[in-house]
């Protein structure tokens, strides 16, 4: 198989998802005729490309190692290699085009719970790029796009909004700083308003432990009377996103099939936050 019939295949696993579940006996099929190597190559590329195929490649990588194939481990190894060669080079592909970059972070955020799984030790690689990244995107350099919730789904807003109880989990002291950072934006930035509203919501979310339902009412009253055109498509998306993982995650939860490897050591860039 080469390269282009690879590209094309992933390319129609990509569309299928989109239109209901992720095709995972077609992808194991798939993950057993390519190597790994080739195969990571193309997931790179396509989450680097595509805003939505984070979630996909993540439950892609788990879907393997769940099989238990031979080459289970080189093919996560090879996608971890891609993200923290990314991580590296975050200054040059920001440069390159702040979008692979966008894309870049979500899929650092969406990988990690599948790399935590499957070893812990080598998912802390992950968390000083995630929170590294993160920062960047509300840095000095930082444009609109890059914390902007609508319609820019990629942004800081929206991103901490997904996976904010995540990162207090893995680095209280380090998502405080985010939320300093949040309340930086929030005033010295201009913003279009549901960009505050969503920078105020994370304040909100981090004064009450990460949980809407701590919110006092009179909080709650301010998001839910918030219906611009903007809060509702963002909420439409929000919905479509949490529907899209939650049916592909059941998929995943209904395989029987479970098996535990050693692996080989690779040459890892560990990395974590002090």
């Amino acid at each position: 198989m080469d390269d282009e019939q690879l590209r094309r295949l992933i390319s129609s696993l990509s569309i299928l998802s989109n239109h209901g579940s992720f095709p995972l006996h077609t992808f194991s099929v798939l993950a057993s005729a390519a190597p790994p190597d080739k195969l990571a190559e193309q997931l790179h590329q396509r989450w680097l490309s595509e805003e939505s195929f984070a979630t996909i490649a993540a439950v892609a990588v788990l879907h393997v190692h769940h099989l238990g194939e031979i080459s289970d481990s080189a093919l996560w190894s090879c996608c971890l290699a891609h993200l923290l060669s990314d991580y590296r080079s975050r200054y040059n592909l920001r440069k390159k085009n702040p979008l692979l970059f966008r894309n870049n972070v979500r899929t650092l955020l969406k990988m990690y719970p599948v790399f935590r799984e499957i070893d812990a030790v080598v998912s802390e690689s992950l968390i000083k790029p995630i929170f590294m990244s993160l920062n960047m995107l509300m840095d000095e350099e930082a444009d609109d796009k890059d914390v902007q919730v609508y319609p820019f789904p990629l942004a800081m807003v929206s991103l901490v909004l997904e996976d904010g109880s995540l990162l207090h989990k893995l680095r209280p002291n380090e998502c405080d700083k985010l939320v300093l950072m949040a309340r930086h934006c929030l005033c010295e930035k201009t913003l279009n308003a549901e960009s505050r509203r969503g920078l105020l919501n994370i304040i909100d979310l981090w004064t009450y432990g990460w949980d809407m339902e701590m919110f006092p009412d009179y909080v709650m009253k301010f998001y839910e009377g918030s219906e611009t055109k903007e809060n509702v498509e963002t909420a439409k998306r929000k919905v479509n996103n949490v529907a899209s993982e939650t049916k592909i995650q059941e998929q995943l939860q209904n395989e029987d099939v479970r098996s535990h490897h050693s692996y080989d050591t690779i040459d890892w860039d560990h990395e974590s936050v002090v």
